[in-house]
């Protein structure tokens, strides 16, 4: 066998490989993660209600995560005034971590951006 053949083979044993770590990997994070929600004390239901009550907002989404291994709940809710908060309440005690106003519009720094160059 020639060495570019060898070098070939080598090289797509290596991808295969390195697929299959991933794909295994993301397996046995989703796996985790369905674990974690079964053992929570909190609902889903249960944490949109705590968002809601302590914004004033209407959720728009709420999605179950395992943050640096911790059961949170992400909470995305959008106010009178048309601004969005985000809020992630534990998913074992219901304590809410964090609360942040989103950006109003995430694209209007690419339209700056634009600007700026149609500019120079």
């Amino acid at each position: 066998m020639n060495k570019l053949t060898i070098l070939t083979t080598s090289m797509t044993g290596l991808l295969v490989a390195g697929l299959s770590m991933s794909a295994f990997a993301d397996s046995a994070n989703k796996a985790a993660e369905i674990e974690a929600q079964k053992n929570a004390t909190i609902t889903t239901e249960m944490a949109i209600t705590i968002a809601e009550q302590l914004t004033g907002g209407k959720s728009t989404e709420a999605e179950f995560e395992l943050e640096d291994g911790k059961a949170i709940y992400e909470v995305e809710l959008t106010m009178d005034d048309g601004s969005e908060v985000e809020v992630e309440v534990d998913a074992e005690t219901g304590v809410v971590l964090s609360q942040k106003t989103e950006d109003e519009d995430d694209d209007d720094d690419d339209k700056n951006d634009r600007q700026d160059e149609d500019k120079a």
